[in-house]
């Protein structure tokens, strides 16, 4: 319980560890770029969050999808959707750049408006542009946040 008295603070909590969620989906994407440049195998990094990692973890879960590729697309249930994804981040980002909240005891401050946060504007960058190429190409089954890794992959090849 963060707050007797904000009903809405563990939902902001909740919102703003998301960001590690996504930031980890993040550093897995840009690892399988660097492991296809230094012509390794994907399934290394499964291999390496598996027994490096404590288990059970996030971090494991999706780097699994992201190997496999397993991202829905075809009608098969998928966990958090792009479209969650995209309204997390955003709503994230619109705490940094309302700035509204009050410092915590273990910063003096809050984040300036505006200030960046290169995770969270890169993860956004690439969901929001997945989204919009799906949607360009008529494409409307839903598909895990993590497929993320395909406007990634795009960007980095193009």
């Amino acid at each position: 319980v963060l707050s007797e008295s904000d009903a809405g603070a563990s939902a902001l909590y909740k919102l703003c560890t998301n960001l590690m969620v996504y930031g980890f989906g993040q550093v897995l994407g840009e690892t399988l770029l660097l492991l296809d440049a230094a012509g390794l195998p994907r399934d290394s990094l499964r291999d390496w969050t598996s027994h490096v990692l404590p288990a059970p973890n996030l971090v494991d879960l999706y780097c699994d999808k992201m190997v496999s590729r397993s991202f829905g697309g075809d009608g098969r249930p998928v966990g958090a959707a792009l479209e969650v994804a995209q309204k997390d981040l955003r709503l994230m980002r619109g705490l940094v750049d309302e700035a509204g909240g009050s410092s915590s005891n273990s910063s003096p401050d809050p984040p300036r408006p505006g200030a960046p946060l290169p995770v969270l504007d890169g993860v956004l960058g690439e969901v929001s542009g997945l989204l919009d190429a799906r949607a360009a190409r008529g494409e409307e089954a839903p598909m895990d946040w993590s497929a993320f890794l395909l406007e990634l992959e795009a960007r980095a090849t193009s």
